[in-house]
């Protein structure tokens, strides 16, 4: 009985596993609200997650969630409107390609997943290509390319994550292999294919956190470009861009994924696009010429050190000529780390001030010293004149033992008197 029961099962899901198509796993990841609303299935395999999700009439997308140990968790998504992903290697999606129908409800396909272009026909092409930038509703920041009708060719612009349109393109790229005929890029003036891996075009709109290439201030390059990489006091394992301003190029590092600075990109190809090839402007303010002691103390840059602790510090800037926040990791680092604002300010905020403190203490300390080897050589006086006090009255002392009579008689007696020997004192009876 058990092993009938236990074979109807497997038929079942083998009839819904034939019956569900699934398209190519991708490395995307849900936003919050979606993965909070999503089926939790605990610990599965690509297979059975997938199987799972053709059991359920409601099931748009498997999603497995990998750990650092090897395992991984099973999420069912219902995308009902629209599922706002983004990349994200520490998850694997696995989107539901079938026609499958819904009472009362049409499956939608997540814009974040419909990558493909869909060319069934020029007039849909067209349609699409002629829809004006959406942002919709949510409130999210992802930048995306959108076909520009007016002028002819594929800008820039911020969705919002959800409530979008056909319009919207992941890459410029994609922009205008969807829009080739309305597309008027003058082919002697489009830069080559390798130019996007450095540079974006002279069009291109960004946002304030996402300068322009061709400009960029000195605050700007010391956030984007030049801060060292921060992983985060969290333990994830998220892989990132870093500009190394050291080496003049994009590394790799790991973002543990949260408290990270803005020195932080998701792929190569945003980090070259904003660091590479800038020209960074004057700073508006003038720095002060620093001694190594403050140096060492208010200008060097915040590390947070190789440990995984988590606490918020200050350290100074001397770019921007103010002091700002930072996550300690609890061991080494340096010198230019303080526990409030204030202290950071007193210390570091003005720069004469520290050299004349500087200074002061030198002087304090020469004086000192000085006065030391003074009291010393006064004492060594002292010393010296009472041990010769003591020897001349002691001395005093020795010549008045001679009687006053002594004194009287001429030399010649007085050395035959010394002379004699002395009585022997009578001994008593």
């Amino acid at each position: 009985m058990k092993l009938a029961l236990v074979l109807v099962v497997l038929c079942a899901l083998n009839a819904c596993t034939q019956q569900c198509e699934f398209a190519e796993p991708r490395e995307r990841a849900p936003d919050p609200m979606l993965l909070a609303s999503a089926t939790r299935l605990g610990d599965s395999d690509p297979e059975s997650c997938r199987a799972q999700c053709c059991a359920r009439a409601n099931c748009d997308a498997a999603l497995l969630e990998l750990s650092v140990n090897g395992s991984a968790q099973c999420f069912l998504l219902d995308c009902d409107g629209a599922c706002t992903l983004r990349e994200d290697s520490q998850y694997r999606v696995y989107e539901r390609t079938d026609v499958h129908t819904r009472e009362n409800k049409t499956h939608i396909v997540p814009l974040m997943l419909a990558t493909s272009t869909r060319t069934e026909d020029n007039n849909e092409t067209q349609d699409r290509c002629s829809l004006p930038s959406r942002v919709g509703m949510c409130k999210a920041a992802f930048r995306r390319w959108f076909f520009d009708s007016d002028s002819g060719s594929c800008q820039r612009f911020i969705f919002g994550g959800c409530d979008g349109n056909d319009n919207n393109f992941q890459s410029q790229e994609e922009c205008e292999a969807a829009c080739p005929l309305r597309a008027a890029v003058n082919e002697e003036e489009k830069p080559p294919v390798k130019a996007y891996l450095n540079a974006l075009p002279p069009q291109t709109s960004l946002s304030e956190d996402f300068p322009e290439p061709n400009e960029m201030s000195q605050e700007q390059f010391s956030e984007l470009c030049a801060a060292p990489p921060v992983v985060g006091p969290c333990r994830a394992a998220f892989p990132r861009w870093f500009y190394s301003s050291t080496n003049s190029r994009c590394e790799l590092f790991i973002y543990g994924g949260c408290r990270g600075n803005k020195n932080n990109y998701r792929d190569e190809k945003e980090c070259s696009a904003t660091c590479d090839r800038v020209k960074v402007l004057p700073s508006k303010k003038q720095l002060p010429e620093m001694s190594e002691e403050y140096r060492a103390v208010c200008a060097v840059a915040p590390e947070s050190g190789p440990c995984r602790a988590s606490f918020p510090k200050f350290y100074y800037d001397p770019e921007t000529q103010s002091c700002k926040s930072f996550i300690y990791g609890g061991c080494k680092g340096n010198e230019n780390k303080y526990e409030t604002e204030e202290e950071c300010e007193a210390r570091c905020g003005d720069p004469e001030s520290f050299e004349s403190r500087g200074k002061g203490h030198s002087r304090w300390t020469a004086a000192f010293f000085l006065f030391l080897a003074l009291g010393a050589v006064s004492c060594l006086l002292l010393t010296a004149l009472i041990l010769i006090t003591v020897r001349r009255q002691r001395n005093q002392r020795h010549l008045s033992i001679r009687s006053d009579k002594e004194e009287l008689l001429p030399d010649s007696e007085r050395a035959s008197l010394d002379s004699l020997p002395l009585p022997e004192s009578p001994q008593q009876t």
